[in-house]
């Protein structure tokens, strides 16, 4: 019993420690995957230690704090949300892997509960060392270190880096961390060990420093972050649809796409979408609803009544343990609410929880079919026992077997994207259904093969004089790059990446095969509905009436593209030339004329829209071609020829799925 105790102490001190260090490359996600994994692996250990003491036992001790209601209410709400809500539960439960941060995070919050007083205070030790190693990974990556050993591994030479992947989780780190810094020293009477916590404290403040001038954005830059306005209207317009659980965790990039406001095309990042809100609040409630609306208001009723009311008070202040503690949680709390929290960020405030959290122990009978005190000790007294650790062992056998298979599946994807950026197809092909029979619910593993297929598809059919078998293999691999597409939108049909995905698909074989053009007309037109103000595919849905010679509908989809961004130089340049499809001069040469008032003059836009503006005006075609990759306009093409003769047939099952 008691090397189980002292392993399971150790182990919660070891995940503490690593969890804000630990960075694994040989994953795409290097800077959320194994974080992921590592805190979920040491939840599951812990829950086998904990049936291990149970059965030996006889009886369950549990010490129960003040947030444990709160934390519990959060983590289940975050759990409902992922189970009835998330279209697909592998964002919510794999990568990003919101839902799982969060309930991982209050096992741990109620693993550290069950420590002692002065066990609690090492736990506090292991947060300061780790944000102590952090900073100093920080400030020997900002002094050039790392690029000076050519044995590191590259990822570790990049500039500004840090093991939490951005400078504002660091930011949040360390400032919390430092409240408690400042008690490690106060507290100790020992010169040595006040010297050595002071010292420390000075690398941990140089690491903050360090990460807040990372985080300034450059003169006349923005900070990258969602504005408030924003934020605030896509939650708003969210809670109209999903009120009570949200639109699921991991899933805000899909509330972002559908209710931005039309205003958001005027900011400087109108082509990027965002995976977070502004702050932490925002975020929550956007993805779980009202129900985390009402934890986190419980959550944050607790920590004024029991951490800053009772111990940050003005007339009695004295700075001890527990107003470190306090203060600690009062600093995340707040920035939180200037700067999205995710990941590790979420589980550091579920350990500064549990440091607040006074615990009182109490005790259960399990086995309670013993008759006396050598009963107790028989197989036959331990059923009851065994009867709870059951379930408990199940479930950590299942979670360990899954995430060893969702685990390799990364890897072999990653291995895959190795290949694809080395020009080995054969490879990133085989690669990537490996991924995809190890785990088929990920819908970058679909989205990917489908593109590496189309790609080999496209090249096979560049070729002079194709053979029988060349057809045929176009024909496969198109119907595979289709195949994953669909499979893509059907793992997300919420999303409107997935069916632009497919609407690209479609539209890159239109010359390929028949049909083709109609299925991009129909999955653009659901891709748009589900990001109405995206001016992009509503170019690109026109582009394809263009090609068909549609004019008048290529006309009123790039007059839509117009309105949601009036100064995009290329949706103007784009309507310019359906009307010159449709013979109206006059308004394409006026369209053009607000072209050379967008774009910057002694440019290759500019002087291909000054040319075409010429063309225009003298009433005959023009002889002004597009430089591929020199500018940003980019005009409707006509339809290609069709590369096979007579073009492919696409089967049934080609077809878009229903929206």
């Amino acid at each position: 019993m008691k090397y189980v105790s002292y392993i399971e102490k150790y182990l919660i001190y070891f995940v503490v420690f690593f969890l804000a260090l630990f960075v694994l490359p040989l994953l795409p996600g290097s800077f959320v995957l194994p974080r992921e994994i590592l805190l979920t692996l040491s939840v599951i250990l812990l829950l086998v230690l904990w049936s291990v003491k149970l059965v030996l036992k006889g009886s369950m001790s549990f010490s129960s704090g003040k947030f444990d209601f709160p934390v519990l209410l959060l983590s289940l709400s975050y759990l409902l949300s992922a189970i009835f809500i998330s279209p697909n539960k592998m964002d919510a439960f794999w990568f990003p892997g919101t839902a799982t941060f969060v309930v991982a995070s209050a096992f741990l919050y109620f693993f550290i509960n069950q420590l002692k007083k002065e066990e609690k205070g090492n736990v506090v030790v292991s947060l300061f060392f780790s944000a102590v190693v952090f900073s100093l990974l920080v400030l020997f990556s900002t002094l050039g270190i790392f690029s000076k050993i050519p044995q590191l591994p590259a990822f570790l030479k990049v500039n500004m880096f840090n093991t939490l992947g951005g400078a504002i989780p660091g930011i949040i780190f360390l400032a919390s961390v430092l409240p408690l810094a400042l008690n490690l020293i106060l507290k100790n009477k020992d010169i040595a060990k006040r010297l050595f916590f002071s010292v420390s404290s000075i690398i941990v403040v140089f690491g903050l420093l360090i990460s807040i001038k990372n985080s300034i954005p450059a003169a006349g830059g923005s900070s990258g972050l969602l504005g408030y306005n924003t934020s605030w209207q896509i939650l708003v317009d969210s809670l109209k649809f999903n009120p009570i659980l949200g639109v699921g965790p991991g899933n805000y990039v899909t509330a972002f796409n559908r209710f931005k406001p039309l205003s958001f095309n005027n900011s400087l990042f109108w082509t990027s979408s965002f995976t977070s809100s502004r702050n932490f609040y925002l975020t929550a409630v956007t993805e779980v609803g009202f129900a985390a609306a009402l934890s986190l208001f419980v959550l944050l009723l607790a920590i004024y009544k029991y951490a800053v009311k009772g111990r940050l008070t003005v007339k009695e202040f004295r700075y001890n343990g527990a107003t470190a503690r306090a203060l600690s949680v009062l600093v995340f709390l707040v920035l939180a609410f200037i700067f999205p929290v995710a990941f590790f960020g979420v589980t550091l405030l579920f350990i500064l929880l549990s440091l607040n959290s006074d615990s009182e122990e109490k005790t259960f009978n399990v086995n309670f079919l013993a008759q006396g005190v050598d009963s107790a000790s028989t197989v036959s007294s331990r059923i009851p026992s065994f009867i709870v650790a059951l379930p408990v062992i199940a479930l950590a056998v299942a979670l360990s077997y899954f995430g060893s298979r969702f685990t390799l599946a990364e890897y072999r994807f990653k291995e895959a994207i190795d290949a694809v950026n080395n020009n080995d197809a054969k490879v990133a092909v085989d690669k990537m259904v490996a991924a995809i029979n190890l785990n088929p619910k990920v819908d970058r593993y679909r989205s990917s093969y489908s593109q590496v297929n189309l790609a080999i598809a496209q090249n096979i059919a560049a070729k002079k004089d194709l053979t029988d078998n060349d057809k045929s293999a176009i024909s496969q691999l198109i119907q595979v790059a289709i195949q994953e597409g669909k499979a893509t939108v059907a793992l997300n049909p919420t999303r409107s990446d997935a069916w632009s995905l497919l609407a690209g698909i479609y539209r890159s074989i239109m010359s390929f095969a028949q049909g083709g053009d109609e299925f991009a007309i129909q999955t653009y037109k659901q891709a748009i509905s589900l990001d109405p103000v995206n001016p992009n595919l509503r170019i690109s849905l026109g582009g394809i009436y263009f090609a068909l010679g549609r004019y008048d509908e290529a006309i009123e989809s790039f007059k839509l593209a117009v309105l949601t961004k009036s100064d995009l130089a290329n949706a103007h340049f784009n309507l310019s030339a359906a009307y010159k499809g449709k013979k109206d001069i006059d308004k394409a040469i006026e369209e053009m004329k607000v072209v050379l008032t967008l774009v910057k003059i002694d440019t290759p836009d500019y002087d291909l829209a000054k040319t075409e503006l010429e063309n225009l005006e003298k009433n005959r075609p023009s002889s002004a071609k597009a430089a591929e990759g020199q500018g940003n306009l980019t005009p409707p093409q006509p339809a290609e020829q069709p590369v096979i003769k007579p073009p492919l047939e696409l089967p049934e099952e080609a077809t878009p799925p229903q929206d």
